[in-house]
C-alpha cells in the first residue's frame, strides 16, 4: 500500500524492506524484496472478474438476461455496441496527424 500511495519504484521499496529487516530482530518475517512482498500480499487479495457495461450506463452485461447481448435494446437507436472500436479511433488519430503535416 505504501508503494502505491507514494509512487515508490521497486528499487526504493527493496531498499526500505532491507533497512526494515535490519532494524528488526533476526527472526522477523519481513519480505526481503518487492517480489516476496507482492507474493505475500497476493494471498490476501480477492479475484477480479471483468463485467462489460453499457456505454450509456443502462445495464451491466451479466446474468442470464444480458450476458450474451451485443447491445442493449434501448441503445440500439444510437447504434451503440457493447464492444469498443479500437481500429476506428486509431485511424482517426493518424488522419489528424497527417492533415496537420499537410497544412504546415
Amino acid at each position: 500500500m505504501i508503494k502505491a500511495r507514494f509512487s515508490w519504484c521497486d528499487a526504493s521499496l527493496n531498499e526500505f524492506l532491507r533497512v526494515l529487516g535490519d532494524l528488526l530482530p533476526k527472526e522477523n518475517k519481513v519480505a526481503t524484496n518487492t517480489y516476496y512482498a507482492k507474493k505475500l500480499i497476493s494471498l490476501l487479495t480477492m479475484g477480479v472478474k471483468k463485467i462489460h457495461a453499457c456505454r450509456n450506463h443502462y445495464i451491466l452485461y451479466r446474468g442470464d438476461d444480458y450476458k450474451d447481448l451485443e447491445s442493449y435494446p434501448n441503445c440500439e437507436q444510437r447504434k451503440t455496441t457493447r464492444w469498443k472500436r479500437i481500429g476506428a479511433s486509431i485511424s482517426i488519430g493518424k488522419m489528424q496527424k497527417k492533415n496537420k503535416k499537410q497544412n504546415t
